[in-house]
């Protein structure tokens, strides 16, 4: 299973990332309704490594933990 996408609020609105791909976005959201565990925020970080957000669209990275944001913070 590749990286997941949800075009809504609901969790039966997630599609594949590759067939949202050209679609513009507002906002993006690493996390999941229990939020991001280091493994989580690992594969994000890979996927994003050398890479820039739009000014345009608003990035929320929500860690479980605050020990895993400080983990997380740690690894750059």
């Amino acid at each position: 299973m590749g990286p997941q996408v949800t075009s809504g609020y609901k969790p039966d609105e997630v599609s594949d990332l590759s067939e949202m791909e050209g679609t513009p976005v507002d906002q993006v959201y690493i996390g999941s309704c229990t939020n991001g565990r280091i493994e989580d925020l690992r594969i994000s970080a890979s996927f994003l490594k050398g890479k820039k957000i739009s000014p345009f669209t608003r990035g929320i990275v929500s860690p479980a933990t605050p020990l895993i944001f400080r983990q997380a913070d740690d690894e750059g």
